[in-house]
């Protein structure tokens, strides 16, 4: 942190309105190190909902096995349509396997 720059700076009320909830939450030292690190940046932070929603997104994918998508969206509350839009690019992790599986129960039209 330039030292020169914020001299004149000693306690919250020295800042403007929006620095001050800044300075009221994280600090004084702390605001001030955030300025002159993203002064003049634009910064966006999305709601606590959303960063909940990364994480269950990211859950699903990992539970995915190619298989399970109704119990995926039964078990996070959301739609069958949602949880194929989650996992649309994810390759299941036990799909060979599956498919192998598969290939035993059900003949292939060529097998017969």
């Amino acid at each position: 942190m330039n030292k020169k720059l914020v001299k004149d700076i000693c306690s919250t009320n020295d800042l403007p309105e929006l620095y001050m909830t800044i300075a009221s939450l994280i600090g004084l030292e702390n605001t001030l190190l955030l300025a002159g690190k993203l002064g003049g940046e634009s910064v966006y932070f999305p709601r606590l909902t959303s960063l909940n929603r990364y994480a269950r997104n990211r859950r699903i994918q990992e539970e995915f096995t190619g298989y399970n998508i109704r119990s995926l969206a039964k078990k996070h509350h959301i739609s069958i349509r949602r949880v194929q839009q989650i996992v649309k690019d994810i390759k299941p992790k036990d799909k060979g396997k599956k498919s192998a599986d598969r290939r035993l129960i059900q003949p292939s039209l060529f097998d017969i």
